[in-house]
This record gives structure tokens, C-alpha cells and sequence, in this order.
């Protein structure tokens, strides 16, 4: 096994109150995947919430969310969050914002 620390994902926008993909397990050869770190930029200067939820077939529910409501409430300023998502094969990653304004990256490993 081999295991390569790289951004898996963004800096990307976040949806205004709809879920995006914003990253899914399925490098080649992937035994599974690490999301180490996640960092939230609010670009506005109201305050926002993110949310993050960890999907199987997509379905977002307050039973696999990561992240549920979070303040963001100092526009400019990354909130990182060191974190330990496990991702199998083809799990995805979606979030969302309250509005327009909110950017996230992913931090991690693809285990091969």
C-alpha cells in the first residue's frame, strides 16, 4: 500500500443552500481515503454556516454529517479543522452553504 498526501480538494465555492459533491473516493486502485483537514473561508461579509456530510448514495441526513450548521461568523478568516474522515471507495464527500460565500479545501491521503 501507498499512501500520498495531496489537496483532494477546492479551494471550490460551496452551493447557496444546495448540496455539491465536493470530493468522492474513486482514485484508481483507492483502498480507501483520508480527509485530514477541512478549511471553510467565508467571503462575504455576513455571517454564514457550512455543512458537510459524509454520503454513500448521497443522501444527506443529520445522521452522517460531519459538520451541521457551523457558524462562520468572521468574514476572511479560514476555520481549519483538523479532522479524520475515513472515505471507502466511492463514498463522497458533499457540503453546502447558508448562502453564496463560503469556500472549502480538503486536506489528505489516497491510500492505493
Amino acid at each position: 500500500m501507498g499512501a500520498r498526501p495531496k489537496r483532494l480538494a477546492g479551494p471550490v465555492a460551496l452551493g447557496n443552500n444546495v448540496y455539491g459533491t465536493v470530493y468522492t473516493a474513486n482514485a484508481a486502485g483507492l483502498v480507501y481515503a483520508e480527509v485530514l483537514s477541512v478549511t471553510l473561508c467565508n467571503t462575504t461579509a455576513a455571517a454564514l454556516t457550512g455543512y458537510i456530510h459524509l454520503c454513500a448514495a448521497g443522501a444527506e441526513a443529520a445522521g452522517n454529517a460531519y459538520m451541521y450548521n457551523y457558524s462562520l461568523d468572521v468574514p476572511g478568516l479560514p476555520y481549519t479543522f483538523p479532522l479524520k474522515i475515513v472515505l471507502e471507495p466511492n463514498e463522497i464527500l458533499r457540503a453546502k452553504g447558508s448562502a453564496t460565500g463560503i469556500t472549502i479545501a480538503l486536506g489528505g491521503l489516497e491510500v492505493t
